[in-house]
Formats: C-alpha cells, sequence, structure tokens
C-alpha cells in the first residue's frame, strides 16, 4: 500500500515556506545545472515530496534528467537509476507530457497510466503518484 502525504494548494503556510525556500536557493546565484539539486532539495523538502527530478532538453531533442533528489528514508535508487538514463521525446511519460502540453500535469495512479516508462521502478521505490511542472524563465540567462 502507498501512502500519498498530500499537500494541499489552500495551504498557503506550505506553499509560502516552498516559495521561499526557492528564492533563498536563487539568491545565492544561479549557475545551471549546479543549482538544480539545491532545488530540488528546497522544493521537495517544503513540500513534501519523496523524490524530485529536473529534466533538460538537449542538443539531440531528447529531454534527459540532469539532477534528482530523495527523501530521507525513501529507497530510491533504483527509481533515481531509471530517471538518469531515460531519454525522452516530446510526449513521452509525464516530463514529455508537460515538454508538450506547457502546463503541469499529474498522474494519480502511477501504475494506471500506460505512459509512464519507469512504472516499475516507481513501484519498487514505493512511489504511486507524481507531478510535472514546466519551467518556462530562462534561468541560465539570469
Amino acid at each position: 500500500m502507498c501512502e500519498i502525504r498530500e499537500v494541499q494548494p489552500q495551504d498557503p503556510a506550505v506553499l509560502l515556506e516552498a516559495e521561499h525556500a526557492v528564492a533563498r536557493v536563487l539568491a545565492q546565484g544561479v549557475v545551471l545545472p549546479r543549482v538544480y539539486p539545491r532545488l530540488l532539495e528546497a522544493m521537495g523538502t517544503a513540500l513534501h515530496w519523496d523524490v524530485a527530478a529536473a529534466w533538460d532538453v538537449g542538443d539531440d531533442g531528447t529531454m534527459a534528467c540532469v539532477a534528482t533528489w530523495a527523501a530521507d528514508g525513501v529507497d530510491s535508487e533504483r527509481f533515481e537509476g531509471a530517471t538518469r538514463v531515460l531519454r525522452l521525446g516530446r510526449g513521452e511519460g509525464l516530463p514529455g507530457r508537460v515538454w508538450r502540453l506547457g502546463r503541469p500535469a499529474r498522474i494519480a495512479d502511477l501504475a494506471a497510466d500506460a505512459n509512464f516508462p519507469r512504472a516499475e521502478a516507481a513501484r519498487a521505490a514505493g512511489l504511486c503518484c507524481a507531478l510535472a511542472l514546466p519551467v518556462r524563465a530562462d534561468l541560465a540567462a539570469r
């Protein structure tokens, strides 16, 4: 059985803490890709996530994972490994779906989603739902 720790979007204190955590990281300077692990940790900790990953589009036109983070006590080694070797096209998997749509997307039940290539590794890590958010700002330009 998978425990879902869901933060309600109407909880302004949690969202404000997440915003402040991200702002603290960005205030230290933005150098890609080195800032991704710190951003993932800040967001993941504030929002009580189990695992987080940052994806970027490469010169070959595919999306690849550039950083991962996992909460203490989460056995995500297999999932993170599967994530780091995966290359996705526009529309493939959750990250590719968000890339194609240009807006956030979530999967309420990973086991039931036919377009989630890392489903087996996610199940082994105890993950059962997922959320992906597009980053629209060009952080490299700052």
